[in-house]
């Protein structure tokens, strides 16, 4: 279902930036504004308009290139993307991930590695800039970790947000544009304007994870059934690989090609529960049928060999997982072998 978009984008297109139908022209003024990037053009006639205003840490912006344009963009450096189409389709290629938008979709951009972007011909987006120093700083006061893997954690290179938030965006980005016309007439106070960035910092700080798995769950939906299903096996495959060896979550995260949050959400719908403790199972299991297979092998060395350098809370962890602990199932099995 594509969502009426209410947008009163006058005191945006009051104060344009750049019109020209000369290609160096557009990617030069591109460049400055946005992010480094290279273009190629298509299908169509070339008809740039770009229309920018700051606002304080914040910058909104519309663009349109008339003619079909293929974007090669440098990885975002500092900063996310918020673009939401207003006519035409976009489809975007960031870190090995893919969406496509259309009017009254919403999509969050943070490319670490390379992003390519397919702009129809026709199409006009509005766009909002966002530097991660604002997220932090709200991130910061609600007890986020504001280290490199809270972005990590929290955005995907490219994702969309639930159509649920789409009114709540537009309400955002329409006082943003109020704000716009108001700064113009020299009526902006700095305390208008310090809400008005903070509130764009709550919105990521707060939603990021809802696109995460917005994210996720339309690629599901895009590649079916099969598509979850592998990327569910290649993360038992990841865990199976490391089941001797500490590792984090991120970098779990990082083997499937997902966020952390979305990580989890994997494992809450496929088993009830985190990837660690998921993980931690694993590793107990793969235990307990090493210590049936060597038996009079002590319990160190089960502990040792699957992941666990704390031997007491393996033996907390293994009694409460198999109803005994690991020395009881290691003294059945030579029991048994003394019998045969």
């Amino acid at each position: 279902m594509t969502l009426a978009i209410r947008l009163d984008l006058q005191p945006l297109y009051r104060r344009p930036l750049l019109r020209t139908r000369r290609p160096v022209h557009a990617h030069d003024a591109l460049c400055r504004a946005i992010a480094g990037h290279d273009l190629r053009w298509g299908r169509g006639v070339v008809d740039t308009r770009l229309f920018l205003q700051p606002l304080g840490q914040l910058t909104i912006m519309s663009l349109a290139y008339g003619a079909e344009v293929e974007i090669q963009a440098e990885p975002f450096k500092g900063f996310s993307l918020i673009q939401m189409p207003l006519r035409g389709v976009t489809e975007f290629y960031a870190d090995g991930m893919h969406i496509i938008t259309r009017p009254g979709d919403v999509a969050l951009l943070t490319p670490r590695k390379s992003e390519r972007v397919l702009w129809k011909a026709g199409c006009e987006q509005v766009l909002v800039k966002v530097p991660h120093s604002l997220v932090n700083c709200v991130a910061l006061d609600e007890g986020h970790d504001v280290s490199t893997s809270f972005w990590q954690r929290y955005l995907l290179p490219a994702q969309k947000f639930p159509p649920a938030l789409m009114p709540v965006w537009q309400a955002l980005l329409q006082q943003w544009l109020v704000a716009c016309e108001a700064q113009a007439r020299g009526r902006l106070t700095s305390g208008w304007l310090r809400h008005l960035e903070v509130s764009a910092g709550v919105f990521l700080a707060q939603h990021a994870g809802d696109a995460s798995l917005s994210a996720e769950a339309q690629a599901d939906d895009c590649l079916g059934r099969g598509a979850a299903d592998r990327r569910w096996r290649r993360l038992k495959d990841a865990m199976m690989s490391c089941l001797a060896e500490p590792v984090s979550q991120e970098e779990l995260a990082a083997a499937v090609g997902l966020s952390t949050s979305a990580l989890t959400r994997l494992c809450r719908r496929r088993l009830g529960m985190t990837p660690m403790v998921a993980l931690r199972h694993m590793r107990l299991d793969a235990a307990r049928q090493w210590l049936l297979r060597h038996p009079g092998r002590s319990v160190t060395e089960a502990a040792l060999n699957h992941g666990f350098s704390h031997l007491g809370r393996f033996s907390a962890y293994y009694h409460e997982r198999f109803g005994e602990m690991p020395r009881e199932t290691a003294s059945q099995r030579s029991c048994r072998r003394l019998v045969a």
